[in-house]
C-alpha cells in the first residue's frame, strides 16, 4: 500500500457525540474495506472546560472510568488483519504555555494526541469569553459579542495570529506525545469562529505569519490534517509542504455506514483533496 493510507481521526463510540456502531470490530472491518493501513482510534479528554463545569457548550469533561475503560478496550483488542490499530485521545490547547487539555500520566498510557482547537486557548494577550459561541455568534450574548470584538480591535489581528500560532507550538515542545493537529484546515479557522479578521491580511502576510507552526510541525514530525473540506488559503499548506510538513486525511469519522455529518466511508474524498493541492502525505511516528 501507497504513504497516506491511513487515518488517525476515527472516534470510539463511549462518547456522547459518536455513533454505537464505532465498535473496534467495525472499525477495524470498514478500515479493511477502505484499504487503510494504520487508524488510531480516539477518546475525547478534556480534563477542564473554559467555563469550570463539567458541560460546555458540544463538549463534555472527561469521565476518568471512561477513559480507563477505553485503554482496557483498545489494548486488549486483537486486530484480525494487518491493519496497525493505535490508541489515542482528541484533546485541545489549554493556553499559549503549551499545555494540553490531558495529564501526562494518561497521555503516556497513549500512543497518540491528536490536537485540536475547539475553542481558542487561554492567550496573555487575549483570553477567550466563556460566554461566545465558537462559529454562532449570532447566539451568543451580544454584550459578550460587543466586548470581544472590542479586545480584538485594541489587542489587533496580528498580535493574535502570532500568539495563537506561538500556542500551537508551545503545545508541540512540550507535548511530545503530540502527533498529529487536528481540524487544521489551514490553521486558521478557530480564530475565524471567533470573528478575528485573518482574511483582512494577504496570503503572503498570513504564510509569514504562519510560519513558526509549520516548522514546528516539521522538526518534530508532527502531522497535519486534512479534511475533504477546501481550505481558504491553500497557499499556507503548500508553504508548509516546501517547509517539510507531512499531511494526513481524515473524515473525523464519528459514522461508519449510517449517514451522518463524518463518516469514515468519506476517507477517500480527504485523500483525494490532499492529492489535488500536490502535498506530501506521512505517518504517525511514535518515537521521535
Amino acid at each position: 500500500m501507497s504513504l497516506g493510507e491511513s487515518d488517525y481521526h476515527v472516534h470510539y463510540f463511549v462518547d456522547g457525540c459518536v455513533n454505537e456502531e464505532m465498535t473496534l470490530v467495525n472499525i477495524e472491518k470498514e478500515a479493511l474495506r477502505l484499504g487503510l493501513e494504520e487508524i488510531c482510534v480516539l477518546k475525547h479528554y478534556s480534563q477542564e472546560l473554559p467555563n469550570g463545569e463539567a458541560s460546555w457548550m458540544f463538549w463534555n469533561r472527561i469521565i476518568p472510568e471512561q477513559f480507563v475503560a477505553f485503554i482496557e478496550d483498545i489494548r486488549g483488542y486483537q486486530v484480525s488483519s494487518g491493519i496497525s490499530m493505535l490508541a489515542g485521545v482528541e484533546t485541545e490547547i489549554v493556553n499559549d504555555s503549551g499545555r494540553v487539555n490531558i495529564p501526562a500520566k494518561d497521555a503516556d498510557s497513549l500512543d497518540a494526541l491528536i490536537l485540536s482547537v475547539h475553542w481558542l486557548p487561554h492567550m496573555s494577550v487575549i483570553d477567550m469569553d466563556p460566554d461566545l459561541i465558537p462559529g454562532d455568534f449570532d447566539k451568543s450574548p451580544p454584550d459578550a459579542v460587543a466586548r470581544w470584538h472590542d479586545k480584538v480591535q485594541e489587542c489587533g489581528v496580528e498580535l493574535i495570529v502570532k500568539s495563537f500560532v506561538s500556542s500551537y507550538v508551545q503545545a508541540i515542545v512540550h507535548n511530545p506525545k503530540v502527533r498529529v493537529l487536528a481540524h487544521m484546515f489551514d490553521g486558521l479557522l478557530p480564530l475565524r469562529r471567533y470573528e478575528v479578521p485573518v482574511d483582512d491580511f494577504s496570503s503572503k502576510e498570513l504564510d509569514l505569519l504562519m510560519e513558526p507552526l509549520m516548522v514546528a510541525c516539521a522538526e518534530n514530525e508532527v502531522l497535519w490534517e486534512l479534511t475533504p473540506e477546501p481550505v481558504r488559503r491553500p497557499s499556507i499548506l503548500k508553504k508548509a509542504n516546501d517547509l517539510g510538513v507531512r499531511f494526513t486525511a481524515t473524515a473525523d469519522a464519528h459514522f461508519l455506514q449510517t449517514d451522518g455529518w463524518a463518516n469514515l466511508r468519506e476517507h477517500s474524498k480527504a485523500e483525494e483533496y490532499i492529492s489535488s493541492l500536490g502535498l506530501t502525505r506521512g505517518s504517525i511516528i511514535l518515537e521521535r
